[in-house]
């Protein structure tokens, strides 16, 4: 088991064998004996696949060497951004919130941990759309949407830079505003870009 990475009771892992959602794991993290039941799992390289689980006790903390999601690194500006892609569902979202390490998407469906995503952003005042890519690290149902998490795969790319900056230092004014099915590109978490 590599790659790992927490959010309150769910832990997302790479793992060398498939498994299927309802399966119960037995597995031990460091000196914690876990038993997880399977949410998902997406093949994310040659005989490898990228499981997230669900324990029935928060794992934040109990697990020193993952990477806790939803920390945060840089302050989030709550911009609502407009993004397109032929990756997204309905080719469009739009961004609760950015920051210079990432963003959270306002999505019509689910989209995979893993997921890499080539996107337009649109920033108020900024010349043209910025082209990113970033990668899913987790994905929740929320009424009838879905939020996101999403990591920028190369984000010291200087025109997304540059656009952060311009959206940090102006204080504009946010900005306001069944498809085919969409191919999925996947790469395993913490290892892309």
């Amino acid at each position: 088991m590599s790659q790992l990475q927490v959010q309150d009771d769910l832990l997302t892992f790479c793992i060398p064998g498939e498994v299927r959602p309802g399966d119960i794991l037995n597995v031990k993290v460091e000196q914690h004996k876990l038993q997880l039941e399977v949410e998902s799992c997406r093949p994310v390289g040659e005989e490898q696949y990228l499981v997230t689980a669900r324990s029935p006790m928060r794992l934040e903390g109990l697990l020193p060497s993952a990477e806790v999601l939803g920390t945060r690194r840089q302050p989030r500006m709550g911009e609502r951004l407009r993004v397109m892609s032929p990756e997204l569902p309905d080719y469009q979202a739009l961004t609760l919130d950015i920051s210079d390490g990432g963003l959270r998407l306002d999505v019509s469906d689910q989209l995979q941990p893993g997921e890499l995503l080539a996107l337009s952003v649109s920033f108020p005042g900024y010349d043209g759309d910025v082209q990113c890519e970033v990668q899913v690290l987790w994905c929740r149902q929320e009424g009838n949407r879905y939020v996101a998490g999403c990591r920028f795969t190369d984000p010291g790319e200087h025109r997304l830079r540059a656009a952060l900056h311009s959206l940090r230092s102006t204080g504009l004014p946010s900005a306001q505003g069944h498809a085919p099915r969409r191919q999925s590109r996947f790469a395993p978490l913490g290892l892309a870009g």
